[in-house]
């Protein structure tokens, strides 16, 4: 079974989150080191949860940032994670016991001038 969510952004934070993970974070984007910059979760019908997330190295002044999918169980128990990434925008694929977990990050140019996360399938459906 394949479970689908997406996550829809602003073009504006997608080309930065695109910008911070093609090189070392600039000093003026205030990151700190080991952290997330960007850290959202969509839940799919059967409970389970995934974060999507770029992630702050140790040491941003020589590093780029990293993706992330991060699978959680209903009760928060984290169950896998996608290997790291380093672009944005895209498909973050965990598959856990035959189930394919997808969720996609795309930008919708409706909504320019905002620097947020604009809209998501609140619950993943599957297929």
């Amino acid at each position: 079974m394949r479970h689908y969510a997406k996550i829809t952004v602003s073009p504006e934070l997608a080309e930065l989150m695109e910008r911070l993970c093609e090189c070392p974070p600039l000093p003026d984007h205030d990151v700190q080191r080991c952290s997330t910059t960007f850290d959202h979760e969509v839940r799919f019908e059967n409970g389970n949860r995934m974060a999507v997330q770029v992630v702050v190295p140790n040491d941003p002044d020589i590093e780029s940032c990293w993706t992330q999918g991060v699978m959680f169980d209903n009760l928060g128990n984290e169950l896998a994670c996608t290997e790291p990434g380093d672009t944005f925008l895209g498909e973050y694929s965990i598959t856990w016991w035959d189930e394919e977990f997808v969720v996609e990050v795309a930008t919708c140019k409706d909504y320019e001038g905002r620097n947020s996360v604009l809209r998501e399938d609140k619950l993943g459906h599957s297929t």
